[in-house]
């Protein structure tokens, strides 16, 4: 599915090699305006088949609609080639 919704050259990156785990937090706030909200941010580690990646995610939900508020993929071999 991820394929699809980046359709940029990520295929090594569709195909998790090891999971190495997570950790977060998770807040709950109940605003008058809008009523019950969730938010939660999570960094996790894992290797795919071209190197290791950190994955930083934020979510929200509102009522019953649940966003991805941000996605951030952090490995050095996304970078450019310096050498």
């Amino acid at each position: 599915m991820v394929h699809h919704l980046f359709p940029i050259g990520l295929e090594p990156w569709v195909s998790c090699k090891k999971y190495e785990g997570s950790h977060g937090q998770a807040a709950i706030a109940i605003p008058a305006q809008v009523g019950k909200l969730v938010s939660a941010h999570y960094l996790a580690k894992a290797l795919f088949e071209h190197g290791d990646a950190n994955i930083e995610i934020g979510l929200i939900k509102r009522a019953n609609e649940s966003q991805i508020a941000q996605l951030k993929v952090d490995s050095p071999a996304l970078a450019p080639n310096t050498r």
